[in-house]
């Protein structure tokens, strides 16, 4: 793709999800804040233009030269394949891992709260992202998903679009947007307070390994609010519209 000022952060790592290791680099947001053009992103976070565009295109042309082995080439995909990903990959990842990481984290405030009272902050922040995730989850799964689900099949088909119970799709979608932005702050509080997810030097196994899972579990969500907010949505809000793919 062509690199200037007025790309979005989101449609670079739509066209190559590499450019998220850049965007992670320089702590920008590509996922609940991915409307932002490069040149804003680089003046919120005090870079030079000059030296972000440089940075995407190495990791860009660096990528195409290896064929992009390896990558998931997600803007490829069907609106249908994408939708299945998210809710058969991460949907199951947040409902697995979630719970066995927050039993550990509550093990590690239990012995180390004291000394580190910072812990019960991250214990209260993660436990308050799980619950409010699982709600989400569910309004994906029964409402909005299964709706996207109609608008693709109608295009394939060349029907008429379904008549949406709620207005328009962006009416749902608005909500889940809403939704990711107030998950993503949360996990970049947690990052905040533990220092990027780091143990303290003579920090025991299970600190070092709950710090690896938190951190971890913010990558995914960052990927999954990504594919969403960035490919999933967009493409169903200009299909129903009437648009082509």
């Amino acid at each position: 793709m062509l690199l200037d000022k007025t790309v979005s952060v989101g449609a670079v790592v739509a066209e190559q999800f590499r450019a998220a290791e850049v965007f992670n680099f320089y702590g920008i947001d590509f996922c609940c804040a991915g409307e932002r053009t490069l040149e804003e992103a680089a003046s919120e976070h005090q870079i030079e233009l000059d030296v972000l565009l440089n940075a995407l295109s190495n990791v860009l042309e660096n990528e195409a030269g290896q064929g992009g082995v390896g990558l998931l080439d997600f803007k490829a995909w069907s609106l249908e394949l994408l939708v299945d990903y998210v809710i058969k990959y991460h949907h199951r990842r947040i409902r697995e891992v979630g719970p066995k990481t927050l039993v550990l984290l509550e093990k590690v405030c239990e012995v180390h709260g004291e000394d580190h009272p910072e812990l019960h902050d991250v214990r209260r922040l993660y436990e308050s992202s799980l619950n409010e995730l699982t709600l989400h989850l569910q309004k994906e799964e029964r409402i909005l998903f299964p709706f996207i689900y109609q608008i693709a099949q109608a295009y394939e088909a060349q029907t008429p679009m379904p008549h949406a119970p709620f207005g328009t799709v962006e009416n749902p979608i608005n909500m889940m947007m809403h939704e990711h932005d107030q998950e993503g702050e949360r996990m970049r509080q947690i990052s905040e307070i533990t220092g990027k997810y780091s143990a303290p030097e003579n920090a025991c196994n299970s600190y070092r390994q709950v710090m690896r899972e938190l951190h971890a579990f913010e990558t995914h969500l960052h990927e999954h609010i990504h594919i969403e907010n960035n490919i999933i949505f967009p493409r169903a809000i200009h299909l129903e519209k009437g648009g082509r793919l």
